[in-house]
């Protein structure tokens, strides 16, 4: 989902809501791929990377 946040100029992009949320939208990735924040305007990319359990573990 990307959100616009227009008072402090900036657009942050975080994984899809579980139910739909006003001012907020969704873009496919061919969009997305395509996106351009407007000029002076701040991208903040929120999306985490799948992270799986044994990761964390050290060796051992």
């Amino acid at each position: 989902m990307v959100v616009f946040d227009y008072a402090t100029s900036s657009i942050w992009v975080d994984h899809l809501a579980e139910d739909r949320q006003p001012n907020v939208y969704e873009f496919c990735s061919t969009h997305w791929q395509r996106f351009q924040p407007p000029s002076g305007w701040s991208l903040d990319d929120r999306r985490r990377a799948e992270v799986l359990p044994f990761v964390h573990r050290l060796a051992g």
